[in-house]
């Protein structure tokens, strides 16, 4: 029943911002912020107080999560995934975007690696500053057959 809530939330989200006109990277982090608002806030309260959460979890997560989405160009796509492969749990690996005027830093946090459906993956967290403002979303990656990694 949570995942069916969350798995629902995460598409309203993808819906509401595909119709919103924005581009895809913007829906790309929408719709992954939308799904880490809503998975982060799956433990919150009971019943019908559970699921209005997990419902302004992700629209939160879905703002936050656009916003970051927007500004990444394919070079801090790259960087973010060099970031998530090689950089040790806890510690911070940042970058500045001059084209689009925004500083990046990722953090796996999670430690130890943990397996999902048989593929090596681990948490993270990436900070964006977008115009001042800083921007944290917290994400999950799997390492591909290929040696790549997907975020979840």
């Amino acid at each position: 029943m949570m995942n069916k809530l969350i798995a629902l939330s995460a598409l309203l989200v993808l819906l509401l911002t595909a119709c919103g006109g924005y581009g895809d990277k913007r829906m790309i982090g929408a719709g992954l912020g939308g799904a880490a608002g809503g998975a982060a806030c799956a433990g919150v309260g009971r019943g019908s107080g559970n699921t209005a959460a997990i419902i302004a979890c992700s629209m939160l997560g879905a703002l936050i999560g656009g916003a970051i989405g927007q500004t990444m160009d394919d070079m801090d796509r790259m960087k973010m995934q060099q970031a998530v492969m090689h950089t040790p749990t806890h510690q911070t690996d940042s970058w500045y975007n001059p084209n689009t005027k925004t500083q990046y830093a990722v953090t796996p946090i999670a430690d130890p690696v943990y397996r999902q459906s048989g593929a090596v993956c681990r948490e993270y967290s990436t900070t964006a500053t977008i115009d001042g403002r800083k921007e944290t979303i917290y994400g999950n990656a799997c390492k591909q057959a290929d040696g790549t990694w997907q975020v979840q």
